[in-house]
């Protein structure tokens, strides 16, 4: 019976670390998952930046591809006014939008509302940034624009009220 159990300890001294090394290995190959959170890769004009023109045009880079017919760009006084003639339209690849500016920006600061919808999983991203158009001294605070709060309405709130209609619904 002693002969027994010294095999049987010997064998599961053997087995653990095989096991080990085993499961480090299935760990190694198994497929990674990835965030599929859309972010704001880079713009043009940088976030706080002071040119001394107006840009031509707002160009915004993201993280992978958008759906660029639900992403928005929308332009805004430092008083917190919106500049209404801004078209948001595709860039020249899946992952950026650009908003073309039909005119000279007078000197001053203002506002980039965005909102990016992820190709991957559909998650809403949105955002805001300044830059300033003139020196240093023409650098001023601004106004949240209001547009901002009503995009967390429609893109967080109101879709989170359907989700859970249609729990309740369900149940």
């Amino acid at each position: 019976m002693r002969l027994a159990i010294g095999k049987s300890r010997s064998f599961w001294r053997w087995l653990a670390p095989c096991a080990v090394i085993v499961l480090a290995i299935l760990g190694l190959l198994s497929p990674r998952t990835t965030s599929a959170h859309v972010t704001l890769d880079r713009s043009n004009p940088t976030p706080n930046s002071v040119l001394a023109q107006s840009p031509g045009e707002i160009r915004l880079w993201f993280s992978e591809p958008i759906e660029q017919r639900e992403s928005t760009i929308r332009l805004f006084y430092r008083t917190g006014a919106e500049l209404p003639e801004i078209q948001t339209r595709a860039g020249d690849t899946p992952e950026s939008l650009v908003a073309p500016l039909p005119k000279p920006l007078a000197t001053g600061t203002y506002s980039v509302v965005w909102s990016a919808l992820s190709v991957a999983d559909g998650h809403p991203l949105l955002g805001y940034f300044t830059f300033t158009v003139g020196a240093g001294a023409d650098v001023a605070p601004v106004t949240v624009p209001i547009a901002l709060a009503l995009i967390i309405v429609v893109l967080v709130i109101k879709p989170a009220g359907l989700f859970g209609r249609a729990i309740v619904q369900r149940v």
